[in-house]
């Protein structure tokens, strides 16, 4: 049963993983807690964004390129909406579920090596 348990945590830890290393939140500048899950071209550690607006992107960075969020071609997963509208409940979770990959991995760890000091292979002989 621990086996099970163990390979349950393992397939949760690295769909999770997945997840936050393909998709971001971008915040939009100018109002309050207007975000979008964006999925990234690429995969990264970077998850909360700042969208800002295209003129201060190019003020602020003069001769570069726009981000990858602000291109045509980026893929919105999820529209978030203004918490001053109604509350989302989406980013809170996404939040939380970025939390909790890292306790996952740990719990992972920790369980396969009590299973490793446990089997047999390691017990001490007389």
């Amino acid at each position: 049963m621990q086996r099970r348990w163990l390979f349950l945590i393992a397939v949760f830890a690295v769909a999770l993983t997945i997840l936050y290393l393909m998709t971001a939140r971008v915040f939009l500048e100018g109002a309050l807690g207007d975000n979008h899950l964006m999925l990234k071209p690429y995969p990264s550690f970077d998850n909360g964004l700042g969208g800002g607006e295209e003129g201060t992107w190019a003020r602020a960075h003069p001769g570069q390129p726009p981000p990858w969020w602000q291109s045509p071609d980026a893929i919105r997963l999820l529209d978030g909406g203004s918490w001053e509208e109604e509350p989302v409940l989406w980013p809170t979770f996404y939040m939380l579920g970025y939390l909790l990959t890292p306790v996952l991995w740990l719990v992972l760890a920790v369980g396969g090596l009590r299973r490793l000091i446990r089997s047999q292979r390691f017990q001490p002989r007389p």
